[in-house]
């Protein structure tokens, strides 16, 4: 799948954008509508990625308004050698973060 999170943004933006102006300049843009107006609007929020293969980097801004407060793992692991046990160690991690929502 082809997929940039800053084509998502620019285009969830161009469309309030227009319908900004279909309308006049009343509508309200909050963090709601940007939500609907994304590729991802029937999805829920992010609590944790898992970032394989020792690279600590964002991909092209990857889902960016949903993965903002998420807890970010990386792991030197590579994707095909990624099993249960290192999930499990993932997980165990996870629970211990105090989750602060960028507080």
């Amino acid at each position: 799948m082809a997929y940039s999170g800053i084509d998502e943004m620019l285009q969830s933006v161009s469309k309030i954008a227009n319908v900004t102006l279909r309308r006049g300049s009343g509508q309200r843009i909050d963090a709601n509508v940007i939500k609907q107006n994304l590729w991802t609007n029937e999805l829920p929020a992010v609590d944790l990625v898992i970032r394989t293969g020792g690279e600590p980097h964002w991909s092209s801004g990857f889902m960016m308004w949903d993965t903002s407060d998420a807890q970010l793992y990386f792991t030197e692991t590579f994707w095909p050698d990624f099993r249960k046990a290192e999930f499990k160690k993932v997980i165990e991690d996870y629970m211990k973060k105090e989750r602060r929502f960028g507080g």
